[in-house]
C-alpha cells in the first residue's frame, strides 16, 4: 500500500516471502525470509513467532556506484554516439539493474553492495562501425558498501564480414515471404576473443554480417515460427576459416521431411 504495508491470504505450511523492487531503485534489495504458518494462524521464521504476526523488511539506501566507458580497441577512447544500455545481474543474491549509456560512450547507475556481471546491448549507432550489438563476455565486478566501482567494455569494429542466402531445397527459391536470423559464433582462444551476432535476412533471403578478421566461425539459421509450423526444419550450421575479410556465397537449403520421417508418440502419466 501508500504506507508500505502488505497483505495476502495464506494457506498453513512453509513460505518463501520476497520483495521485489523496480530497476532503478535507490535501495537495495532485501534478502527472502522463509516463514511457517501454523494452523491456528502463528506466523514464525527460524528464531520463534513473529512479534504481532507481521513480516518485515528492512531496506538500507545504496550509496554505492559502478562507472565505465565502452571505449574502441584502437584509439582507447570512449565510443560517442551510441543508443543502448547497460545491464546488471548480481551473482551472490537478488537483483538487476540498468542504466543507459550516455552520448559520450560512458553509463552510470546505483548498484547494492555484491558481486555483479554486466553486459551492453546497443540499439542504434549512428555512424554504424559496425560494434558488436551485445556483450560476448560479461564482465564481472564486485561493488563495495559506499564504493564506486570501474568497469570498461573495450569493442572492436567488425572489419570483416561473412554473406549469403537462404533458400528452399524443393525448388531453390530465396526465402523471401518469411523473416530469419541468422548468426555467427567465434569461441574464444588463446588467439581471438569470443565473437557473436545475427541478422535478419531481408525481402530477397539474403543476409551480411559483420565479423571481427581471423579464426573459425560456427554459421547458422534460426527459422521463424512460420516455417516451424510448415515442418521446415533448420538447416545444418556451416563452419568458416576467415582467412579474408570477406567470405560470400554461402547458402544454407531448408527442407521439409518426408512424411514417413516423421517421429510420434505421446506422453502419458
Amino acid at each position: 500500500s501508500p504506507r508500505g504495508t502488505f497483505s495476502f491470504p495464506g494457506l498453513p505450511g512453509t513460505y518463501i516471502v520476497g520483495l521485489w523492487l523496480p530497476p532503478g531503485s535507490d535501495y537495495a534489495l532485501p534478502n527472502e525470509q522463509i516463514l511457517t504458518l501454523s494452523e491456528s494462524g502463528d506466523l514464525s521464521d527460524e528464531n520463534g513467532p513473529l512479534d504481532n504476526d507481521k513480516i518485515e523488511f528492512s531496506l538500507s539506501k545504496v550509496d554505492s556506484f559502478v562507472q565505465g566507458s565502452l571505449i574502441d580497441k584502437d584509439t582507447n577512447e570512449s565510443i560517442e554516439g551510441l543508443v543502448g544500455e547497460v545491464y546488471a545481474m548480481r551473482i551472490d543474491g537478488d537483483g538487476w539493474q540498468y542504466g543507459s549509456i550516455e552520448a559520450n560512450g560512458t553509463y552510470s547507475m546505483l548498484l547494492p553492495p555484491g558481486k555483479w556481471i554486466l553486459e551492453y546491448y546497443i540499439e542504434h549507432d549512428d555512424q554504424d562501425r559496425k560494434y558488436p550489438q551485445q556483450t560476448a563476455t560479461p564482465l564481472e565486478v564486485i561493488v563495495g558498501q559506499g564504493e564506486t566501482a570501474l568497469a570498461d567494455f573495450v569493442l572492436s569494429a567488425a572489419a570483416a564480414s561473412i554473406s549469403g542466402s537462404v533458400v528452399y531445397e524443393s525448388n531453390s527459391s530465396s526465402v523471401s515471404e518469411s523473416t530469419l536470423y541468422v548468426w555467427a559464433y567465434r569461441e574464444e582462444s588463446n588467439s581471438f576473443p569470443e565473437y557473436w551476432d545475427e541478422v535478419e535476412t531481408d525481402e530477397n533471403g539474403s543476409f551480411s554480417i559483420s565479423v571481427l578478421q581471423g579464426g573459425k566461425y560456427e554459421v547458422g539459421v534460426i527459422l521463424s515460427y512460420e516455417l516451424r509450423e510448415s515442418d521446415y526444419l533448420e538447416p545444418a550450421k556451416q563452419m568458416i576459416k576467415m582467412s579474408s575479410s570477406t567470405q560470400t556465397g554461402l547458402e544454407f537449403r531448408l527442407v521439409q521431411p518426408e512424411q514417413n520421417n516423421y517421429l510420434s508418440g505421446s506422453v502419458v502419466d
